[in-house]
């Protein structure tokens, strides 16, 4: 399920980045997340890397083309606020000497949340662009069905009941896969991590 890379705004944004800026480019996002109860969560050893971060991943591929390199990842729980609230910090090196640095969390004070696709601020050589949903903008009128991130979500759960074998993603996806392993494995060592090679997609 890759609903927040596929976000028609966010792809907007991402094509007008690519057009105007040129690396290497310094992009940051903060997603900070609403959750009163854990939830299924409570069963993630790492919860805001493989829930949140990962769509992050996606995002930020369609701004950065280039292959990633190195990730450096920490996840603390913050029980002072709730039993189930933690934050992390991952920082992304890619092969053009761009830098992604995400902060993300569960947090209990909807006071303090971001919109689920974040808030982002991209900076360059003679270009900085920022993008976050505006919560007050209503839905265009000629938007037919749900928003893009429930239609992923509603194929992703068909697929799942479908009979037969299920889809094998595609190639492109790996590139988010190989980035949350390298992110685990960096949270679980202490260190950072190279990212591991994935097929060309375009091949």
């Amino acid at each position: 399920m890759h609903n927040r890379g596929a976000d028609p705004d966010f792809l907007a944004f991402a094509d007008t980045v690519r057009s105007r800026g040129r690396a290497p480019l310094a992009v940051t996002a903060d997603t900070l997340v609403t959750l009163p109860g854990p939830g299924f969560r409570s069963g993630q050893h790492r919860p805001v890397a493989t829930d949140l971060a990962v769509h992050a991943f996606d995002q930020v591929r369609s701004l950065i083309t280039a292959p990633p390199t190195e990730v450096t990842c920490t996840e603390t729980a913050t029980g002072f606020l709730a039993a189930h609230s933690s934050i992390a910090t991952i920082t992304v090196r890619f092969a053009d000497g761009s830098l992604f640095t995400y902060r993300g969390g569960y947090v209990v004070d909807p006071a303090l949340r971001t919109d689920a696709n974040g808030d982002w601020r991209i900076k360059g050589r003679g270009f900085a662009a920022r993008w976050a949903p505006d919560p007050h903008r209503a839905r265009n009128a000629s938007e037919a069905g749900p928003p893009a991130y429930q239609r992923c979500i509603t194929a992703m759960v068909d697929a799942l009941h479908q009979d037969g074998p299920l889809p094998v993603p595609a190639v492109a996806n790996l590139t988010s896969i190989a980035l949350l392993d390298a992110a685990l494995a960096s949270a679980t060592h202490r260190r950072p991590v190279p990212v591991p090679e994935v097929p060309d997609a375009h091949l």
